[in-house]
């Protein structure tokens, strides 16, 4: 469901046999969408230097615990959300993906990977999908288009 601010954010949580934690759903959504794109995690909290001690914050506060970039050019931020839990978001993470949706990003709140194929597909996007014997959701995307060609590389190819 698209909210006013502009972001996807999951309905009801799905009824699960067993109990799936959020980052289970992450590394499916990961997967399943890894023939068509590459996504990357951000981990928030401290870390620290092995070698010198020193201590800084791995992560802007509030990021999206997934990001990538969408045929066409669009950014993609991923919440991901534990399927059975109350949603709670951490301080920032909805200034985050609100920001992300304002600058033409595509942001979403997801549970289960059909929350974001639902997002992308409202969005315009042509998803491609092929049965998946390895993934709990039993489906891989193996196509993602685009609703309007990046103008970008229209340019470098016409050489303008």
């Amino acid at each position: 469901m698209r909210c006013a601010d502009g972001v996807y954010r999951a309905g009801r949580p799905p009824i699960v046999a067993g109990l799936l934690r959020e980052r289970c759903v992450q590394n499916e959504i990961g997967l399943a969408l890894s023939p068509v794109m590459q996504l990357s995690e951000r981990r928030a909290g401290l870390v620290s230097s092995p070698h010198t001690g020193a201590i800084w914050q791995s992560t802007t506060q509030g990021a999206a615990d997934l990001h990538g970039t969408l045929p066409g050019g669009r950014a993609l931020e991923l919440e991901i959300k534990h399927p059975r839990a109350r949603v709670h978001y951490q301080p920032g993470q909805v200034d985050w993906l609100t920001r992300c949706a304002r600058l033409g990003g595509v942001a979403i709140t997801a549970r289960h990977l059909r929350d974001v194929l639902e997002a992308l597909e409202l969005e315009g996007y042509t998803v491609e999908t092929a049965p998946s014997a390895v993934l709990p959701s039993g489906i891989v995307v193996v196509g993602l288009h685009s609703p309007r060609p990046c103008q970008y590389l229209d340019q470098l190819r016409s050489g303008a």
